[in-house]
């Protein structure tokens, strides 16, 4: 028996094995992944009649590795009491060694399992004498997976049906001895995947085109008053009712007499008059392909720097944004006297302390680069506010797109 016994721990041990070969379990559902995983389980054993011996609980604590989607090993530790018609108990205590083989065709989260081990019992019905050797088993179960958070998990039931034909006292004259045991367990417990399922990675950015700026007049003057500089496309520099682009000239004073943030035009009230209200200002968000304006910006103007965006899962500047900073950098040293914020937002996708450090580096790298290209340091702050200031849905991709965003905010002028 202990011979036969030796050689087929052997054989199903190297089975198991040889089965890893079948593929990885990468797109089965946890706790349906490969690793390591622990069952704390509780058991019901009903003995054979021959015994004498009463239905008993009881608990089991195993740990188990899947090699694929189809195979697993585990192994386990059990224990038993069952009652006597004497009134007495018999502990039975054991350990196996079991291969589980997932129905993954027919039913996923069902399996087969066989097993090999040793058990030991004290005082059966019969004799009243220990009872102990090696044992064979054969059953099935299933695994119900549930999740929380991000920890995945399995609540298990299985059934199985031990045969046991040890000896008793070493004794092998008692005819109880020639039958062996009989038992049928069910189980009903947990299975519990050794480590948490991994954040989602941020997704990667969509390729951004290089917009080259278009080139203004060299006068720099709006001579169709429509509040955008005259382009040499249009009908030209110099042509008064060139309506097709641009806004006019400030006043030479540069003053701004209605203190409203905005520098007074001739076209207005006047540029000496404290009522005028009427001028244009030129501080926003500039569109594809026009360059940022402090023109007229006071304290509080937001802008958003569109296309400065940066390498994937990094505070590394893409070839686009160094570019769009440079005319940044050149519009901040036309107005020497402009403090800014600089704001680093991201969208919801991932953990919120991540995308807290993650906006936070991104915006210290903006101001860097600025400081690089001679902007000095004390005029600007940086600061990142992760997912907290969402300006569009983080459910679509178009809302996620803006929500990844630079900002650029006047603190003082």
């Amino acid at each position: 028996m202990t011979s036969n016994s030796n050689r087929l721990s052997v054989g199903f041990i190297l089975m198991l094995f040889s089965a890893s070969s079948l593929g990885q379990s990468d797109n089965q559902p946890s706790p349906f992944k490969d690793g390591f995983y622990v069952a704390p389980m509780v058991s019901y054993t009903q003995p054979d009649g021959e015994r004498l011996l009463e239905d008993g609980a009881g608990y089991d604590i195993g740990v188990g590795y899947r090699f694929n989607r189809v195979f697993a090993v585990e192994v386990d530790g059990t224990f038993s009491e069952l009652d006597r018609e004497n009134g007495d108990a018999t502990d039975m205590a054991g350990i196996t060694l079991r291969g589980v083989a997932y129905m993954t065709e027919l039913l996923p989260n069902a399996f087969l399992s066989f097993g090999i081990g040793e058990l030991s019992t004290d005082e059966q019905g019969t004799s009243g004498r220990t009872y102990e050797g090696m044992h064979i088993e054969a059953g099935g179960g299933y695994v119900l997976p549930l999740s929380f958070g991000r920890y995945d998990f399995g609540v298990r039931a299985d059934a199985r049906f031990r045969h046991n034909n040890g000896q008793e006292d070493g004794d092998d004259s008692n005819e109880f001895d020639k039958s062996g045991l009989s038992d049928s367990i069910f189980r009903l417990g947990l299975q519990l995947p050794i480590g948490r399922r991994p954040l989602p990675p941020e997704p990667e950015p969509q390729p951004l085109e290089v917009v080259e700026p278009v080139a203004a007049c060299a006068d720099g003057i709006d001579n169709d008053a429509d509040g955008v500089p005259d382009y040499p496309g249009d009908k030209g520099c110099d042509s008064p009712d060139d309506n097709d682009e641009t806004g006019p000239a400030q006043c030479a004073d540069t003053i701004d007499n209605d203190t409203d943030g905005l520098i007074d035009y001739p076209e207005d009230t006047g540029c000496t008059s404290a009522d005028d209200d009427e001028e244009l200002n030129e501080c926003r968000t500039p569109e594809p392909g026009e360059n940022l304006s402090l023109n007229g910006c006071g304290p509080g103007d937001v802008i958003v720097l569109r296309g400065v965006t940066f390498e994937f899962d990094q505070s590394v500047l893409t070839a686009n944004a160094r570019t769009i900073l440079d005319a940044v950098a050149a519009e901040l040293s036309a107005y020497p006297d402009v403090t800014v914020a600089l704001a680093g937002h991201t969208d919801a996708k991932g953990s919120e302390a991540y995308n807290q450090r993650l906006s936070e580096s991104r915006a210290q790298a903006v101001r860097a680069y600025l400081a690089d290209r001679g902007i000095e340091p004390g005029r600007m702050t940086a600061a990142g506010f992760g997912e907290s200031q969402p300006v569009a849905d983080n459910d679509t991709e178009e809302g996620r797109e803006l929500n990844r965003r630079t900002e650029l905010t006047v603190t003082g002028n």
